[in-house]
């Protein structure tokens, strides 16, 4: 008997998943990826573009099926989506021009004295 609630309980839960359209799927990983995208390294975000990149493949297989409101609920996180990586792409282009600025003197300096001889 508590074998088949176990079997029962398994079910349900995999009916329940199973009931989650490909729209709900990208936008819930999008609001994730919005609120914790400040503290992902370059690694995270290799691993965040592979998972979205599979969500968005189903989605393409899923595309002609969905209502006006699923496709417009998708495109609206994949707009989201690419704003975040532009967004911290742009950011991490900023640091990385910080740190040459800062190094700029020495550069200089060294090129300077390439003709010094």
């Amino acid at each position: 008997m508590k074998r088949c609630k176990l079997f029962m309980l398994v079910a349900i839960a995999a009916f329940a998943v199973s009931c989650v359209t490909p729209s709900e799927r990208i936008s819930d990983f999008v609001a994730k990826v919005e609120t914790d995208c400040d503290s992902y390294s370059a690694d995270d975000w290799e691993r965040i573009d592979a998972e979205f990149d599979r969500l968005c493949t189903d989605i393409e297989s899923n595309y002609e099926t969905m209502t006006d409101e699923e496709q417009e609920q998708v495109m609206k996180a994949v707009g989201v989506y690419y704003g975040l990586r532009t967004k911290h792409g742009l950011n991490d282009m900023l640091e990385e021009a910080k740190k040459a600025y800062k190094s700029l003197p020495s550069i200089i300096d060294g090129f300077t004295d390439a003709f010094e001889e």
